[in-house]
């Protein structure tokens, strides 16, 4: 075999060699070794050769992967002749299948009382299993979860599954204040989400508007401050009839 056919699970951010090698045969002056996604455009970055007495070697490197490095990678071996007949091609596939988030989670500032949520999906060849961690201190956290079949089409060849998960904090106090993310276990395989922050601050109306008596014709001045307010929120006045 040129390269192992055996499909190659690995998740987002790890990397990956795969190596190609073939025989050096006296008969042909020439050999080439090349490489495809999904039967597309040759693939130069991160590619590295090297050659032996008895074989040719090329090594594909697939660094801090993507799940859009999910595909079906080819490697091509041309054995030319010298005498310009038709060159021998050889060629073998291995599908590769990165595990991962998709999407970032959004940091958030929530008001005590109020209700907010974080929502988290990942795919990958199989259901996965979502926990939430809060961290200082590390807290498990329960949540929804949901995992769906995804068809052949609508991701990348070998996303056969979505699974997905919203955590909802409400009310929201203090004690949510923290550090969050999402870790998703695919039957002893465990990847982690990058973090998003939940800060909590206690809005409010700390002066109402005072009822006063006033003149025909003269001015009136009501003030109305908001506490604990990190940018000028939009405030509005109603006149009750």
């Amino acid at each position: 075999d040129m390269i192992p056919t055996e499909a190659q699970i690995v998740s987002a951010t790890s990397n990956l060699d795969i190596s190609c090698t073939m025989k050096i045969d006296e008969h042909y002056v020439s050999r080439d070794i090349t490489w495809q996604r999904n039967n597309g455009d040759t693939i130069y970055t991160g590619v590295t050769t090297s050659r032996s007495d008895a074989a040719y070697t090329s090594v594909l490197h697939l660094s801090n992967m993507s799940l859009d490095h999910t595909g079906t990678y080819t490697c091509t071996a041309t054995y030319s002749l010298s005498d310009g007949s038709d060159p021998v091609i050889l060629s073998e596939s291995v599908d590769v299948v990165v595990r991962g988030f998709e999407g970032h989670m959004v940091d958030q500032i929530a008001g005590v009382g109020s209700e907010t949520s974080l929502f988290c999906s990942v795919v990958g060849d199989r259901p996965a299993t979502i926990s939430w961690i809060r961290s200082n201190p590390e807290i498990i956290l329960e949540a929804t979860m949901v995992s769906t079949k995804l068809k052949a089409a609508s991701l990348h060849k070998g996303h056969d599954w979505r699974t997905s998960s919203t955590l909802t904090l409400n009310p929201i106090t203090s004690d949510h204040d923290g550090i969050y993310k999402c870790s998703a276990d695919f039957g002893g395989s465990e990847i982690e989400s990058a973090s998003a922050s939940i800060i909590v601050k206690e809005f409010g109306i700390v002066q109402d508007p005072s009822s006063k008596a006033f003149y025909a014709g003269e001015d009136a001045t009501l003030s109305c401050i908001v506490k604990n307010s990190d940018s000028q929120p939009t405030m509005r006045w109603y006149k009750s009839v």
